[in-house]
């Protein structure tokens, strides 16, 4: 699964739990309504960690708790991750799952973007 549709069904799992509407939470992040619903029906094919965090935020989880999901296994954040430094000149991303028993490690450079 991509990260994207990951993002997007743990919103959509959150926002019932908390019974709060996809307007609200547009409301609440600041981001534009249509933003809100394309995000939310996977039209970006990569998500903008910008609005990833606002969302996060508005949703009043911690990065850790949103992302403690059976939705986000390690291979669709590092693949997600992967792309995002490489397309980004200069950016240092590193990815820690102390989920298992074992922690696992990736650190992304890409000198050239």
């Amino acid at each position: 699964m991509k990260l994207n549709k990951a993002f997007a069904l743990r919103v959509r799992e959150i926002l019932k739990d908390k019974k709060m509407t996809q307007y609200k939470l547009a409301q609440e992040t600041g981001l534009y309504h249509s933003t809100m619903t394309d995000i939310l029906n996977c039209k970006y094919q990569t998500p903008n960690f910008r609005n990833m965090a606002l969302i996060i935020k508005a949703l009043d989880m911690s990065m850790s708790d949103f992302f403690n999901s059976e939705l986000f296994n390690f291979e669709t954040l590092e693949r997600a991750i992967r792309e995002k430094a490489f397309l980004n000149s200069g950016v240092y991303l590193k990815l820690i799952d102390n989920r298992g028993a074992e922690p696992r490690e990736v650190d992304f450079h890409y000198e050239g973007g």
